[in-house]
Parts: C-alpha cells; sequence; structure tokens
C-alpha cells in the first residue's frame, strides 16, 4: 500500500468514525442556537411598527398616494427598505391608463424549497385625496416589519413580500402580477388591507376580533392554520367570511389559496377613504393592534415556510442530493473559514466550519426534508389502506368516504400498500362536498386495476363522470366540460381496463384538459369556458347516477384530489 493510498484510506476511515459518532448522538434533528417560531414573534417591534406607518409611508395630513407626488416616493422607500432586508428586489411593471405602474416585489429565496412560495402583500396606493394611514398604509407597514424580522432567518420554502399598487383602481397590480406567475407554486396568499384601527375598546367583547376573509370559497387549510396562529401569538379570535374586491381576489380567481386581513367591523370606520385617514388624527390609528396582526401573520409565514438550519442547500459537490459525499468535503474543511462550507447558523454563517455546520448538513442528509411541499395543494387523499369497516379516511383532512354495497378491503392487495376491491355490481365508496370544477384549477389522481369498457372510476354525483372508460375499448376518458352544446368528451386511445395496475389522471389548470395513464399524457383539448358547476359529492367506483353497466369492477387505491393542476 503507498503512502497516498494509506493517507487516503486513513481519511476516509476518520470521516464514517465521526460521522457515525455525531449520527449516533441523534444530530440530525436538532441542531444548536435554533430559533423556534416564538422567537421570531417576539422579534416584531411595536416601535418598528409604529415608525413604518408614521414615518416611512407617507401618512400624514395632506399626503396622497393615488396620483399624487407621494406616491412614487412610498414605492421607492419601499423598494429601499426590501433592499436593506437583503431580499431580492424588484420592480414589476404594468400599465395603467397608459401610465407605467409598478408592484414592489422582494423575495427571499428558500432553502430546499425556492419554488415553494408563500406570498404576503398589501397595497401602497389610495384613493384621491387620502393619506391612508388605515387604508392601506397599515397593511403594507405590517408587510414591512414581517420582511424585516422574516429576512433574518432562513426557511425552507420562499417567502415573496410584494406591496401592490393599484389596487383603489381595479387590482390592477396584483391581477398582473397573478398573471405573470400563473404557473408559480404559490402555497398561500396573505393580504393585509387596513388593520391599524379597531372598531370596539377593551371592554367590548369584540375588542380582539379580526376579520378573516375569502373569495368565493374558503380554504380552509391555509384559514385554520392562519387563525391558529393569530390566536397563538396574538390573542385574535378570527371571524370568517367571505368577502371581494382587494388583492386576495386576484389570486384566488386563479385557484391559488388566499386570505384577506382586515379590522373586524372595519366598515364603519368614519374617516374611511377620506382626508382624514391620517396618522395625525388623534386617538384614531392603533399602532398595537397592526403589529399584533403582524406577529401572527409572522408566525403563520415562520411555520408554513418552515424555518430551515441552514442558510443554503449543503449540496457541495452539486449533484442534485445532499449524501456522504457532501459531508466528506464538509469535514475536509473542518474548522476552517471558506463561506462554500459555512452553511450555519443563519441568516450568514458564524465564520467556521463546525459542529452547527455538521449538523445541519446531516438535517438534510438524513431528515425528510423534502416531503413538507409534495402534498402542495392537496385538499382530500384516500390511502385505502384500512382493513375493516365501512369509512375510507381521509388522511389529508376530514372529507371520510363512506361504503355503499359490500366493497371489499385488500389490506396487502394494493399498488401502494392497501386498496379497495369493487364487485361492479353494486360497490360504491361515496363521499360528501369535496369541490365543485367549476371553480378553477384542480386535478384527480388515482391508482386502479381490473374494470371494464364503459365503467366509471370516479364521478360527482348527479353530474359527470370525471374518469371512465369508454364502452368500446376501455380507453381512459373523461366527461367533464364546459357548460355548452358544443362542448365534448376527452377520450384517450389508452385501454386502462387490461388487468395490470395503472395510475390514471385528469387536470384541468383553468384552460386545459389533460388526461393521464402511468404519469404520460394520453390526450388534451381546451374548453371554452370554465367547467360545469356542481356542488354534490363524488361516487369512487360508479357513475353520477348509478346506473348498470357503470360500477367498477375491480381495484382502486390511493386517490388524490387537489385544488391546483398537478403534473405528474
Amino acid at each position: 500500500m503507498d503512502a497516498r493510498y494509506h493517507q487516503h484510506f486513513q481519511r476516509g476511515l476518520l470521516h464514517w468514525v465521526l460521522i457515525v459518532t455525531l449520527i449516533i448522538s441523534g444530530f440530525p434533528y436538532q441542531w444548536a442556537n435554533a430559533s423556534t417560531v416564538g422567537d421570531l414573534v417576539e422579534q416584531v417591534s411595536l416601535e418598528s411598527y409604529t415608525d413604518y406607518l408614521k414615518n416611512e409611508l407617507y401618512t400624514h395630513d395632506g399626503d396622497e398616494k393615488c396620483f399624487g407626488p407621494q406616491h412614487d416616493l412610498v414605492r421607492e422607500r419601499i423598494r429601499e427598505l426590501f433592499e436593506s432586508f437583503g431580499l431580492e428586489t424588484t420592480l414589476h411593471p404594468f400599465d395603467y391608463q397608459g401610465t407605467a405602474c409598478y408592484n414592489v416585489v422582494g423575495v427571499h429565496r428558500g432553502v430546499s424549497g425556492p419554488d415553494e412560495i408563500y406570498v404576503l402583500g398589501a397595497h401602497y396606493d389610495t384613493v384621491a385625496g387620502a393619506p391612508g394611514a388605515w387604508d392601506n398604509a397599515s397593511g403594507v407597514a405590517a408587510v414591512l416589519e414581517s420582511a424585516r424580522v422574516l429576512s433574518q432567518h432562513a426557511f425552507e420554502g420562499t417567502i415573496v413580500f410584494i406591496a401592490f399598487d393599484r389596487e383603489e383602481q381595479g387590482l390592477y397590480g396584483s391581477a398582473t402580477y397573478v398573471n405573470d406567475h400563473v404557473q408559480d407554486r404559490i402555497h398561500a396568499m396573505i393580504n393585509i388591507d387596513s388593520i391599524a384601527w379597531r372598531a370596539y375598546g377593551p371592554e367590548h367583547p369584540d375588542y380582539n376580533k379580526i376579520g378573516l376573509y375569502y373569495y368565493l370559497s374558503e380554504p380552509k387549510r391555509l384559514f385554520d392554520n392562519l387563525a391558529a396562529t393569530l390566536e397563538s401569538y396574538a390573542g385574535f379570535t378570527c371571524v370568517a367570511d367571505a368577502l371581494g374586491a382587494t388583492d386576495h381576489v386576484s389570486f384566488a380567481d386563479a385557484g391559488f389559496a388566499a386570505a384577506f386581513l382586515a379590522s373586524y367591523d372595519g366598515g364603519t370606520n368614519p374617516f374611511y377613504h377620506s382626508p382624514q385617514d391620517s396618522v395625525d388624527q388623534s386617538d384614531y390609528i392603533d399602532y398595537e393592534h397592526g403589529s399584533a396582526v403582524t406577529r401572527g401573520v409572522v408566525g403563520y409565514l415562520a411555520t408554513a415556510a418552515m424555518l430551515a438550519p441552514a442558510h443554503f442547500l449543503p449540496d457541495f459537490d452539486v449533484d442534485g442530493d445532499v449524501d456522504i459525499d457532501d459531508c466528506c468535503l464538509l469535514i475536509d474543511n473542518w474548522k476552517g473559514s471558506d463561506p462554500r462550507f459555512d452553511i450555519a447558523p443563519p441568516p450568514a454563517g458564524d465564520g467556521m466550519i463546525d459542529v452547527q455546520d455538521l449538523e445541519a448538513l446531516l438535517h438534510y442528509w438524513l431528515g425528510d426534508w423534502q416531503s413538507w411541499w409534495q402534498d402542495f395543494g392537496l385538499i382530500a387523499h384516500w390511502a385505502l389502506d384500512e382493513a375493516e369497516g365501512r369509512i375510507a379516511y381521509d388522511s389529508f383532512g376530514e372529507n371520510h368516504a363512506e361504503f355503499f354495497g359490500d366493497p371489499i378491503w385488500q389490506p396487502t392487495g394494493g399498488k401502494k400498500a392497501g386498496a379497495v376491491w369493487l364487485d361492479g355490481d353494486d360497490d360504491i365508496v361515496g363521499t360528501e362536498f369535496i369541490l365543485d370544477p367549476s371553480q378553477g384549477p384542480f386535478s384527480i389522481y388515482t391508482w386502479i386495476k381490473g374494470g371494464a369498457p364503459g365503467q366509471t372510476i370516479v364521478s360527482q354525483l348527479w353530474g359527470m363522470n370525471w374518469l371512465t372508460t369508454d364502452k368500446n375499448h376501455g380507453f381512459l376518458k373523461t366527461e367533464l366540460r364546459a357548460p355548452t352544446l358544443a362542448a365534448q368528451p376527452l377520450v384517450s386511445d389508452v385501454a386502462i381496463t387490461d388487468g395490470d395496475w395503472h395510475h390514471v389522471g385528469l387536470t384541468w389548470d383553468g384552460v386545459n384538459r389533460i388526461l393521464y395513464v402511468d404519469d404520460v399524457a394520453v390526450a388534451a383539448d381546451t374548453q371554452s369556458s370554465v367547467l360545469a358547476r356542481n356542488i354534490e359529492g363524488l361516487n369512487i367506483g360508479c357513475g353520477p347516477d348509478m346506473t348498470d353497466g357503470t360500477f367498477w369492477s375491480g381495484m382502486i387505491d390511493d386517490v388524490r384530489i387537489y385544488s391546483r393542476a398537478v403534473r405528474p
């Protein structure tokens, strides 16, 4: 054995001894000096929020951010502040009546999921003649303070901070932004509009309530989680209701989960859209209320985007994975100061390659760090892995399904663990209402085995077949279509009733229908309008009116429904 080989062997052995020792000691799931979500919430400052609202956003008597001189000044000040926080800052342009207008966008890029996005927004424009202290500098101040705090920490997902323009003239800024980013993986959008004022005094039972609004349909997961963090970190009770007319509408229209936070009973504000909406108005602006909302929002974003132990992904050899090779590279630089390996603690490392960096690397090497975004947009998931009973449980939420007839559990016979076997006679797995196809993009995927031509996999009660087969060949087919005489079913040329397992799916992105078999697109077309409306439950295993010949004879496994267009 020559000296160079012996040296290489000893180095490799040392690597493994150190790595195994650290793994046994439990480092992969804990990292030193890590911040918690509670720590971040405590960094929200009433003084900082007040300073933004009073001194940075042109909210005094005589200021006006509709067409007045303060409009461009406040835009530039927001841009400067975003840049000072270290955000990737851009002006997003659009045209309004021949005038160039701009949203101000600040991006805090995620470590392991840079394409997994959370948006926090507020509009900076006002109506003519109004300083807009409440509507909506109070919201912009919350975005600025959230950005100041969150930018000093690392997250697995990306957080995008946006100050929208021309909300008051018809949501032009947010509509343009969504149109330009409709393909982004936006998990949630929170819009803050008019918060630093309370309709009631401290003795009133509604004092600690805040309005939490949606457009068209409530995004339950977002609302539940946001309400929980607002209660935990700010002491608010959220009152949910449907309400449009501000920037969350643009996101909801595109199928994204969107929420709008505003003062409870804000419609009673006597200075709404008036010259008196000013910080100079005595006993008017409630700065503590605005900063409390900010605390709740910071708590939500830090939880949802997930605090990360490193400020960049430790894929040092750039091979698309974090593994033993990356660990060896880090150990080769042990106790050095090379910034390429100084990954922890966030936001910029500490100038030393040490145990904090190794702990963070092990988090990505051995932890299940990629799974957190896999269910983006999932609204129902029936794994169908039960072994007994007549309920198929929704593993994602509470949309549990019920057996009708005599479906038989197959605990070990599925494609993914268990499955359910249907006899083709009268067996159905039925659900309550899950999704209205007319409300925007969605997808459905499932595994199937067996079946016969003309039989249906999933339909909507008294509506249309979502996934079915044609009567002649057993080709995968969907009958979901626009409610026009010209609209036709979409039929593939791929048979799925051959007795083999097949992964079948349908996606609708608002324009295009696409059918998939075994993760390959097998048919696609466009529709002239939205799909037909239906607010009934689903029939898993038969047609919408449960007629003979539509009942599935075979196995169905792992049914998933998403509120977005999912590509396999």
